[in-house]
């Protein structure tokens, strides 16, 4: 969870960091929003789901993030809250993190990996 927040507040907050790639769809929302002139000043992120999945029949660890942006506009004067839902599956064995994927909340399905 950690990884995820760090990474997404910290595109979110125009600082540059390592696998920026890793999702490209929130990339390009937040391209949108800094052209609008949204400012991020605060995100805050949660573990929405956690397990394991099979890797090539290899059991890998799976977390799912659960991440608000709280952002402003001075031009106009409004504050604007928007979820996202982060994850990927995390490869220690072979180094790589895997079928990442960024989900505007009030698109996703409800996310399981747990099983529970």
């Amino acid at each position: 969870m950690n990884y995820i927040h760090d990474l997404v507040s910290g595109m979110a907050e125009k600082r540059a960091v390592e696998n920026a790639n890793l999702f490209p769809t929130y990339s390009k929302w937040l391209d949108r929003r800094f052209a609008d002139q949204w400012q991020t000043f605060n995100v805050s992120s949660d573990v929405a789901d956690f397990g394991v999945v099979q890797w090539e029949q290899r059991p890998i660890d799976a977390v799912v993030v659960k991440t608000i942006l709280h952002q402003k506009n001075r031009f106009i004067g409004r504050y604007e809250d928007k979820c996202y839902l982060f994850g990927f599956v995390a490869d220690e064995e072979f180094s790589m993190l895997r079928e990442s994927f960024a989900i505007d909340c009030s698109d996703a399905p409800d996310v399981n990996i747990s099983g529970r």
